[in-house]
């Protein structure tokens, strides 16, 4: 996670101690991705010979993830304004 991602909880939760809970999740998950997607580019490698359905499941998952960002964030009705 970027240092944005850290900045944006307190004023997505407001409440102090659910902040901190969430950055220290959010930490947690960060971590895990920095050792999965080696686990997932070699696993696509050895199935298949090359990494190309790794990069075509990561895509999918950043567009999907951009996609939430807009609609939870981004478009004028959405609930949570930061």
């Amino acid at each position: 996670a970027t240092g944005a991602t850290f900045r944006m909880i307190p004023h997505v939760f407001g409440n102090p101690l659910l902040s901190s809970l969430i950055t220290g999740f959010v930490a947690a998950v960060a971590a895990y991705g920095a050792f999965i997607t080696p686990k997932i580019f070699g696993f696509t490698y050895s199935t298949f010979g090359n990494i190309y359905p790794a990069f075509a499941v990561l895509l999918a998952f950043n567009i999907v993830t951009v996609a939430v960002c807009y609609w939870f964030y981004v478009r004028k009705s959405a609930n949570m304004n930061v």
